[in-house]
């Protein structure tokens, strides 16, 4: 019979990150609630002035009496009633709380994001100084305040207003930091947008949220501060009174008549909650991601067995019966198995259907398929690791010997199931080091000792070949780049020698050396514990390098399955498989009577994996390969190995007389840190680009790829050499400025962290054509006309960068960074995190863009296949050094030296590439 995977959850439905608290799921309610309580209260402070005000000061001969029909909170010494004092009392109450939280939050805010635009050293003194300020309690800076401005209702607002502001310096300028040096921030920089309107266009929208949440617990504090001052006799003086006037008149007579205080004491809380949750409502609502759930209002719940019905579990367990006499005998009993696991919304929309598979001891089983597919979530349901807001059935589902279906002791499964996850920087805590958290299961679960699990972490560091492997521990998160992150984490996994390992696209973010050492890893840990590994990715290349057998899915089902010998010689029998096979690339040696590398490729039609190493395809690469090297002596090339007559009449104008480079670097050097930290990032590097190339630059991690992507569009200064790009020149002697954003864009690696989570597509591309209105409505056609030229229709422009697929956010950023026309772009690993469909779509787009815009390209990637696809020259980085740069056809078939030699045979599908003895 059917259950209910009840693993307590852990990520969010789209697997982003944590999921949401209960607080956060039912925003509109909170919203709703604190709008309503604050309303009334306003109300209140409107009309109470206006029909209880005599009653409030009227004096009467009713003095110090207890509660009565005439009185329901009594009167005070002058016979006043107090529930009439403490309905008036709001106005003035609400009045100066919300004049002092302003000052506090508009001052605060500003103070905190304008320090952004000042020098380091100035920025430090002004943040030193706010911390001095932010020691002293806030309440103890208005006393001093109020004491020297005297005692009144305006200094009290006034003290209590300014004390407030170092909080809120504090807070924004902290908040401001990381989104400074956020990918959208640094390209809003190379679109020349000005500083301020940076920080109010994307840095401030970004800040929402929690400024919402504080600016509502700073309104309930503001009105306990302001409430104390006048209770002690420095906030309101006579005649006048609020909340607290009204509790110090009351507190003689607390003991005896101690409802007189009961009026503003319950106005008071009342207040403050009604704050608290508008402020958590107003940060639901800013985020467009929850706006979906403020408006649908999803419990995020998870059914249990028996809210189930009987039909549907006996269909389950009906089907599981008519599967297993079809299921081979195991040599072994499967280390895990799965009959019949279902995954589907809390709205009953199915996102896995019917999935069945085992993993045997030693086993290394592959889930291949594109985004959305259902593949990692077949594998943290797998695992018990069932995402917040759906439920997840099976008849079957045991993982190392325990039974998920039913109680499992959180121990156990740390100690038999190891987990790689897909996205490493959000699995670590940022606040605490690396060996505390990687250690933490040998430590807790296996007996280790402290030093002895680090020593042990450090070997597996330098197995993964991280640099420095015994000072890694020590460090935080934050100080190792996500290639360094992902090998950390693999670590942790193949350390606690597990019964079961679960990797999610582990080696997506790797290069392909590192790459090939972390598979032989994973290989080490199959053959020799005999751990069981359920491997996830998208690279038909590694997969088949490694995996014994493969599971294709698709829609959320498992289409086919195939050996890894099958999968070599593309016996797909599936349509779906067959497009993922003619999506793939892959660098091959050099064969007899063929001209060098080439690229295996399925065919177009999908009708298998192919080779194009027939007569009329093997003449027709020896000619274009001819071609393009002649192009490259003689001058630029056209780009791929066709492109039509107008590529060949520039090159042809061209070619009537000499031109400057577009790109000329010349001994470029640049050093991170000093001392002890001082750290070489490159070293006299030397190459030259000419009009309308393409060039691929490789290398592994920290060879200084990125850095000198970043020297080029100015974001990083030039520490010695120059650079001359089209012809103005860049040295150390240059002042920074910013590049003119017609001579250079980038195409980042991430499209997500590119676009500002609080703008539509459309606002995004308005900035690049128009930097200091950004007006989507001027620029509308525009916009309609470059979506349409990569591909989107005109209606994405006012869709949020979460609405969009992986590819479709790639395609926006190309978009984005072209639609300013720039003579040379920068494409920044922009295919590395994609699917193969999606990969080959964005290559062909950026061909077409590129041959339509005549660019000169400097194309990032540690995919050899696909730089061996796209550029005319290739330039080898290692350790900030140029180890060798020419036509892509000399140094994939005849590499000078030897680490390039390397790259190739790390490749999969090389000669030298074997992940097993």
């Amino acid at each position: 019979m059917s259950a209910v995977v009840t693993v307590p959850t852990q990520t969010s439905p789209d697997g982003g990150g944590p999921a949401p608290s209960r607080r956060t799921r039912r925003p509109g309610a909170m919203l709703t609630i604190g709008l309503v309580l604050m309303g009334l209260l306003v109300l209140v402070a409107v009309v109470a002035p206006l029909v209880l005000g005599d009653a409030a000061g009227t004096l009467t001969d009713d003095r110090r009496q207890g509660s009565s029909p005439d009185h329901l909170l009594g009167t005070d010494e002058f016979g006043r009633d107090l529930l009439s004092r403490a309905l008036v009392a709001t106005r003035l109450t609400l009045v100066l709380t919300f004049s002092a939280t302003a000052i506090s939050v508009v001052f605060g805010v500003a103070v905190g994001l304008l320090v952004w635009m000042l020098p380091q050293r100035a920025r430090d003194f002004v943040l030193t100084a706010n911390a001095v300020a932010v020691a002293f309690p806030a309440l103890v800076l208005a006393l001093v305040i109020a004491a020297v401005l005297g005692p009144g209702a305006v200094s009290a607002t006034i003290a209590v207003g300014v004390a407030g502001i170092p909080a809120f310096v504090r807070l924004s300028a902290n908040m401001a930091a990381p989104i400074m040096v956020r990918d959208y921030v640094s390209t809003a920089g190379l679109l020349n947008v000005p500083r301020p309107v940076i920080l109010l266009r994307h840095v401030l929208p970004n800040l929402g949220e929690p400024l919402l949440v504080l600016s509502a617990n700073s309104f309930a504090v503001t009105l306990t501060e302001l409430s104390g001052l006048s209770f002690i006799g420095l906030g309101v003086q006579n005649p006048d009174y609020d909340f607290g006037r009204l509790l110090a008149d009351g507190l003689p007579n607390a003991y005896t008549q101690p409802i007189q205080i009961v009026g503003p004491s319950l106005m008071l809380v009342l207040t403050g909650v009604a704050a608290m949750f508008i402020g958590d409502g107003l940060a639901a609502r800013s985020n467009p991601r929850l706006r979906r759930l403020v408006r649908g209002r999803l419990s995020g719940t998870l059914r249990r067995a028996d809210d189930i019905s009987r039909d549907l579990a006996d269909a389950h367990a009906r089907r599981a019966r008519e599967d297993a006499p079809r299921e081979p005998a195991a040599p072994a009993e499967p280390v895990l198995r799965v009959r019949d696991l279902r995954v589907e919304t809390a709205q009953g929309r199915p996102l896995v259907r019917g999935v069945s598979f085992d993993v045997a001891p030693g086993e290394i089983l592959g889930l291949v398929g594109e985004s959305g597919s259902g593949k990692s979530l077949t594998a943290m349901s797998a695992a018990g690791l069932v995402p917040d807001g759906v439920n997840a059935t099976a008849s079957v589902l045991t993982a190392a010997g325990h039974d998920l279906l039913g109680p499992v002791r959180a121990a156990e499964l740390a100690r038999d199931v190891a987990l790689v996850y897909q996205d490493p920087v959000s699995t670590f805590n940022p606040a605490l080091r690396l060996d505390g958290q990687l250690t933490e299961v040998p430590r807790v679960h296996l007996g280790m000792g402290r030093r002895q699990a680090r020593r042990a972490l450090a070997e597996m560091f330098g197995r993964l070949r991280i640099s420095r492997p015994e000072s890694r521990g020590a460090q935080h998160p934050h100080e190792l780049s996500g290639g360094m992150l992902q090998r950390a984490m693999i670590s942790s996994a193949l350390l606690t020698e597990a019964t079961l390992i679960i990797a999610d696209e582990p080696t997506t973010a790797l290069d392909v050396t590192v790459q090939a050492e972390v598979l032989r890893r994973f290989v080490e840990a199959s053959e020799s514990l005999g751990a069981a590994v359920l491997f996830i990715s998208h690279d038909l290349g590694v997969v088949e390098a490694l995996c014994d057998r493969v599971l294709v899915m698709n829609g959320g089902e498992v289409v086919e399955e195939l050996t890894r010998d099958r999968l070599a010689r593309g016996e797909a029998e599936h349509p779906y498989t067959r497009s993922l096979l003619a999506a793939a690339r892959y660098v091959e040696p050099p064969e007899p009577g063929r001209a060098g590398a080439s690229v295996r490729k399925a065919g177009a039609s999908g009708e298998g994996a192919v080779r194009e190493d027939g007569a009329a395809q093997r003449g027709s690469a020896r000619e274009g390969a001819a071609r393009r090297d002649q192009a490259r002596e003689d001058g630029p090339a056209q780009w791929g190995s066709a492109q039509g007559e107008d590529a060949a009449q520039r090159d042809s104008a061209r070619d009537d007389g000499p031109e400057r480079p577009a790109v000329e670097v010349d001994g470029l050097g640049v050093v991170f840190g000093s001392g002890a930290s001082r750290t070489d990032a490159l070293r006299d590097v030397t190459f030259t680009v000419p009009h309308g190339r393409s060039v691929g630059l490789v290398g592994e991690s920290g060879s200084g790829k990125s850095t000198l992507a970043k020297v080029l569009v100015g974001l990083v200064p030039i520490g010695a050499g120059r650079v001359v790009l089209d012809g103005e020149r860049f040295d150390p002697a240059t002042p920074r400025r910013r590049r003119d954003p017609g001579l250079l864009q980038l195409i980042p690696q991430d499209p997500f962290s590119s676009l500002s989570p609080r703008r539509t597509a459309g606002q995004a591309l308005a900035e690049a054509l128009d930097p200091r209105r950004a007006d989507t409505g001027r620029h509308r056609d525009e916009i309609a006309e470059w979506f349409e030229r990569v591909g989107l229709p005109a209606s994405a422009a006012d869709r949020y960068p979460h609405e969009f697929s992986g590819g479709q956010r790639q395609r926006i950023a190309i978009a984005r960074a072209l639609c300013v026309r720039p003579r040379m772009v920068i494409a920044d690993e922009i295919t590395s995190a994609l699917d193969l469909s999606v990969q080959a779509e964005i290559l062909e787009l950026l061909a077409r863009l590129r041959a339509e815009l005549d660019l000169t390209m400097l194309f990032i990637s540690h995919d050899l296949a696909v730089v061996r696809h796209v550029s005319d020259d290739v330039a080898v980085l290692r350790s900030g050094e140029l180890r060798e740069f020419g036509g892509v056809e000399q140094v994939f078939t005849d590499p000078r030296d030897e680490y390039t030699r390397l790259l190739l045979d790390s490749v999969p599908g090389a000669p030298g590439f074997r992940v097993r003895d």
